[in-house]
């Protein structure tokens, strides 16, 4: 007979990770990328997202590049004029300006951008881009460097062309006292520079406006009057976290939950918790508490019988006593037996101190382990990795730390008052100008000061701007949003 051999093809299994993906993609079908995966691969997410630590340091080293430019303004001074004398006698007084007093200025001229950007009517998130263009921007820079007045001019207006809200250059400098269009030009390199040409800003708003809708979604039957208030609340808080830190640490999602949580608590908890499928503990208390009630009473049905019961049993059990009256030998070996057995199990089993320091030589090791692993649970640790044993309860528990986190920033903004800001602000003139400090400090002493001037510093080179023609300036009026 002949027999027919069959060739089993074995299809080899990939170990690429990116022929993994293609083999998957061509049974399952192509994957949709979240919203989540966009975000994270974005540029404010690679670049601008820090840690506290990350964010101290950026701001100290800014801080001490700022030093470095004040001390060479001061020795390129000419010591040979008296109120350069002056200046160098009176040590204390020309103090240099602290990380924490760079960031009271910068966040009071953030403000300013805010009120300037209502001015000329511009929408919230050509707002809310020209603030973070300014916070960023002094992340890299100092103020003893670079005057924040004159940069929040200059992020303004580069905010409302990257959010498509054009204002003509001419038309922005008129309105803007002691401004030319040169001055507000020259420092839109170095912002772009410092900001690694990195424009695309995602702000709260949007994320809030959509679990707005989803809450809708979720609970049909909610209150809509209740739930448009957390929604305007929210909205104003989000304003408030422009100034603050959250905008580095956390994500938009996040900082607009962490605004709806601290306008209605109870609204956002309840959502976070049927979004997770995630039953809370007060329920389940309630229930409980329920259950127990129901079996109280049918106990108490019950009990009303088992007295009858316990009463036959009970005139039963003397007559037991009576014929163990009878054999008192069998007691006596009964009672030996067991104190044998006792003996010989005690012998057997180990002390129960050093079971004790057994176990309290192996729990650390398994607690050192779950912590590595982000595991709190001795029976989710047990099997698999901690992201595919996380379930509804620490998802919504490690989502509402994040959020609580999250909102001390957001109710913890810093606002200068104006005295503040004044005593900052005189500070940074005279750091950025030494000389002019010095021809203060002269006039103050009664001392005659010379006719010199102060030499230019090195500053950001200038843009060459060429004025347009009255025609081009008319095209550029029309293009101007007026209301």
């Amino acid at each position: 007979m002949v027999t027919k051999t069959e060739t089993v093809v074995k299809k080899e299994i990939p170990t690429d990770s990116t022929a993994v993906a293609e083999a998957q993609e061509e049974i399952e079908g192509p994957r949709r990328i979240t919203a989540e995966e966009l975000y994270r691969r974005s540029s404010q997410y690679r670049i601008w997202s820090f840690t506290e630590s990350q964010l101290e340091d950026m701001r100290v080293s800014a801080n001490k590049r700022g030093l470095i430019v004040r001390t060479n303004k001061l020795s390129s001074l000419d010591k040979s004029l008296p109120e350069v004398q002056l200046l160098f006698n009176e040590n204390g007084n020309f103090e240099h300006l602290t990380v924490e007093e760079e960031r009271i200025i910068v966040i009071y001229y953030a403000r300013k951008a805010k009120d300037l950007a209502n001015f000329f009517h511009l929408p919230t998130q050509a707002r809310s881009t020209a603030i973070s263009f300014l916070i960023r921007f002094f992340l890299i820079h100092s103020v003893m460097e670079y005057h924040p007045q004159f940069i929040m001019y200059t992020c303004l207006f580069l905010a409302a062309k990257v959010e498509n809200n054009f204002i003509g250059i001419n038309t922005f400098s008129k309105a803007i006292p002691k401004t030319t269009p040169e001055s507000i030009l020259q420092y839109e390199y170095p912002i772009l520079e410092s900001m690694k040409f990195t424009l695309l800003c995602r702000h709260p708003y949007q994320p809030l406006y959509g679990f707005y809708l989803d809450i809708q979604a979720v609970f049909p039957k909610i209150d809509i009057k209740r739930l448009g208030t957390a929604y305007d609340s929210a909205r104003s808080l989000i304003n408030d976290s422009l100034f603050s830190d959250a905008v580095f640490l956390y994500t938009p999602p996040q900082i607009a939950l962490a605004a709806l949580w601290i306008s209605d608590n109870v609204v956002a908890e309840r959502y976070l918790a049927r979004k997770f499928g995630f039953r809370k503990k007060k329920e389940k208390t309630d229930n409980n508490e329920q259950n127990k009630n129901k079996l109280t009473t049918t106990k108490e049905k019950k009990d009303s019988k088992v007295p009858i019961v316990k009463q036959e049993q009970s005139d039963k059990i003397p007559v037991k006593q009576e014929q163990s009256d009878r054999i008192p030998v069998k007691q006596e070996q009964s009672d030996k037996i067991p104190e044998a057995k006792v003996k010989e199990e005690q012998s057997d089993k180990i002390p129960e101190d050093k079971v004790k320091e057994e176990q309290s030589d192996k729990i650390p090791d398994v607690k050192v382990k779950m912590e590595e692993n982000g595991v709190d649970d001795l029976e989710a640790s047990a099997d698999g990795d901690s992201a595919s044993i996380m379930t509804p309860e620490r998802h919504y528990k490690k989502m509402m730390e994040i959020i609580r986190e999250c909102a001390e920033y957001v109710k913890n903004v810093p606002n200068p008052s104006v005295e503040v800001a004044k005593r900052v602000s005189t500070k940074v003139h005279y750091c950025l100008d030494p000389f002019k400090y010095a021809r203060k400090l002269a006039k103050q002493k009664g001392i005659t000061i010379s006719n010199a001037t102060s030499t230019p510093t090195p500053g950001p080179e200038v843009i060459p701007f060429k004025r347009p023609a009255e025609d081009e300036l008319n095209d550029d009026a029309k293009r101007v949003k007026t209301e």
